[in-house]
């Protein structure tokens, strides 16, 4: 460019630059929230969502880096911005929704990339971007520092979404709240580029231009894969084996950018953190050896997020520290970004393939130990050998946790919607010996091996249960039962012959557990009807059911799903209701306080209401349950003395400051115990 004929502006000011990272950063880490909470409904609300979700969020990450890497003008920006804008607001279409039964990662990235594909990708580009863009106008140094910007507004943007952000404001609101926000984003960065339209040159000569070495590029790479890696399984790993507590992701992945923070914005030692980095590797290690230590969950879970943070600053301060020149700024990024979205892809994608047992946590800590010793292999023997030792105590603890798995199990199986288990509890009663079915800690249901008595429904369905009285008042003569939720099918176990009982499944591997290992559905008397597929979606799409008995015993985690307990939920269900039908809830859970929202249901829509609650049991093989049952029919739980109904009535259980949800507006943070 000839700037005697076209003389160069003035470079913006720094402040400009940093308020476009901090904005982009922040808006970064509100959509993925916000649009999770637009999809989780209609994949089944598991974790698996997110999971899938975050391996886009990665791979986004990374298609904004490589953009930033191999722009070169600032004309092509600023007209991708102005596109982006006309695809405001992000709120998913309608369409998209599956039909139910196709594999759901393939339909979520496609969802998440039609929708904030374009908007994401230059939001995330846009610290490398803008930091090149100093370092070519300015001449001078690169900004490490805005990468450490650049992270404490994406640490901002998650923190304020729960507390500022998702309690005041449904998903809508949020969606155009969100869209303003990226125009003066747009408009930020637009004006630096139309400030200074002129081509930059990020360039240099000889030393400074020389290709970056091998071994430098691998640690730019291995070491964010490690980490990433480690962040994904871990949360994984609380919210099987800890506490099953939805968002419960926040809390590491909250200190796993916090652990950017602290190594880009200059404050890693590695005198400090390197031993800190061995004991969190030990610690966490020691919850798979010894999983009694995981009985205090609040201590178990700020310890594995703790532990996230302290790998994570020893991982990205080795980084750091093996920074190249300015002139590589956006070849650095790009390997930061490629080795996170790397550690998605394994924990996402591979480790369902590769691993028969849920021992993503196990392998995440074995290769993270492995890089601290590659890392340190050439540093002085009283840095190897701590470091060596660490190595062997993490595998020997990852070794004997998936072995453990492996040993005791009827069967294992594992896809997008999580690990399954099937083994044996033995107990003292021999007859009592049953087979349960697992997913982490929850138990999802059971069946006695006594050939005489394994049609006897247990667990939470047992004699005396909630459920079982519900099904002692249904009319005489056949009756049609729908079952959201399969589990071990033990529901079946009610069924008599002329009954129609249909039930609603998600996971294709819990279908094929029920009906191999499990005998319930093929014991059953009844017409035993299976659909595949989410729940609601499914109900939507057919003809009113006349169910006499509706039961809601679907759970992701601990806990029902939210779109499952909304209005708009709710008015489905009475759709495929009998006048005198009966809705029955189990709301057992012990992450949340599920009765005040099912009370402000059955207050809004004029229901009558009764809350059984139920203890253990081991001589019937009972587990402490909590059923609500619901019906239009003010006169259902008029009954009472034997077999009659005993229990506590919604309206003492609602609470004004806990409206219904909805679709839209749903809040669990204060239902959280």
């Amino acid at each position: 460019m000839d700037n005697s004929r076209n003389p160069a502006r003035a470079l913006p000011p720094s402040w400009l630059f940093s308020a476009a990272i901090f904005l982009g950063a922040f808006l970064l880490f509100q959509i993925q929230p916000l649009i999770a909470r637009f999809i989780l409904p209609w994949f089944g609300g598991g974790a698996g969502v997110w999971s899938a979700s975050l391996m886009f969020f990665q791979a986004a990450l990374l298609g904004g880096y490589f953009y930033a890497h191999r722009l070169r003008r600032s004309e092509p920006h600023v007209i991708l911005l102005a596109v982006s804008l006309f695809l405001l607001p992000v709120i998913p279409a309608a369409r998209w929704k599956p039909a139910g039964g196709e594999e759901p990662i393939p339909r979520i990235l496609l969802v998440l990339a039609v929708t904030i594909g374009l908007q994401y990708v230059l939001l995330a580009g846009t610290s490398p971007l803008l930091q090149a863009v100093w370092r070519g106008w300015s001449g001078g140094e690169g900004r490490y520092h805005w990468y450490a910007l650049s992270n404490a507004g994406s640490l901002l943007g998650l923190l304020t979404y729960p507390v500022l952000v998702e309690p005041y404001l449904g998903r809508r609101a949020q969606a155009w709240l969100w869209s303003i926000a990226y125009l003066v984003y747009a408009g930020l960065v637009a004006s630096i580029f139309l400030t200074r339209p002129d081509r930059w040159d990020a360039g240099g000569s000889g030393k400074e231009a020389a290709r970056e070495p091998t071994p430098r590029l691998a640690v730019w790479l291995v070491a964010p894969a490690a980490a990433s890696l480690l962040l994904l399984a871990s949360t994984e790993h609380i919210s099987e084996e800890i506490i099953p507590a939805p968002l419960i992701w926040i809390a590491p992945l909250s200190l796993y950018l916090l652990s950017f923070i602290v190594s880009f914005g200059g404050w890693y030692r590695r005198w400090l953190f390197l031993p800190l980095a061995m004991l969190a590797l030990l610690g966490m290690a020691a919850l798979l050896e010894w999983p009694s230590l995981a009985f205090d969950t609040k201590a178990a879970t700020i310890g594995v997020s703790l532990g996230v943070f302290l790998v994570g600053v020893y991982c990205h301060g080795e980084v750091f520290l093996r920074r190249p020149h300015p002139h590589h700024l956006t070849r650095f990024y790009l390997c930061v970004a490629a080795g996170g979205s790397l550690g998605g892809i394994l924990v996402t994608i591979a480790a369902p393939l590769l691993l028969p047992v849920a021992g993503d946590f196990a392998v995440g800590l074995t290769l993270c130990a492995i890089l601290l010793v590659a890392l340190e292999f050439r540093r002085p023997w009283w840095r190897v050998i701590p470091a060596v030792s660490c190595l062997a105590a993490v595998a020997y603890a990852a070794v004997m946790y998936t072995g453990a798995l492996a040993v005791d199990s009827v069967a294992l199986v594992r896809n997008f919607y999580g690990a399954l288990r099937v083994t044996e509890e033995p107990t003292a009663n021999p007859k009592l010996q049953a087979l349960v079915l697992t997913h982490g800690i929850i138990e999802h249901g059971s069946q006695l091996m006594d050939p005489i008595l394994r049609r006897q429904p247990t667990m939470y369905y047992a004699v005396g249960s909630g459920i079982q009285l519900a099904v002692a008042h249904l009319p005489p003569g056949p009756r049609r039962a729908g079952v959201i939720g399969l589990g071990t099918g033990t529901m079946a176990a009610f069924g008599r012959a002329g009954d129609v009982f249909r039930f609603y499944e998600i996971d294709p591997q819990v279908v094929r557990l029920a009906t191999s290992i499990f005998s319930y559905l093929r014991d059953s008397p009844a017409r035993i009807e299976v659909v595949l597929g989410d729940a609601r979606l499914a109900l939507e799409r057919e003809q009113p059911q006349h169910y006499d008995l509706l039961v809601l015993d679907a759970f992701s985690g601990d806990v029902i799903p939210a779109h499952l307990l909304t209005r708009e939920a709710m008015t489905l269900y009475l759709r495929h209701l009998n006048p005198g039908g009966m809705l029955a809830l189990h709301t057992s859970s012990k992450a949340l306080r599920l009765v005040p929202v099912v009370g402000a249901l059955a207050r809004d829509f004029h229901l009558t209401g009764l809350v059984i609650d139920t203890g253990d049991d081991p001589t019937v093989y009972r587990r402490r349950a909590t059923w609500i049952l619901l019906s239009r029919d003010s006169s259902a739980f008029l009954a009472s003395g034997p077999g009659g109904f005993s229990g506590k009535g919604i309206p003492p259980w609602t609470r004004p400051d806990i409206p219904a949800w909805t679709d839209d507006y749903s809040n669990i943070w204060r239902l959280m115990r």
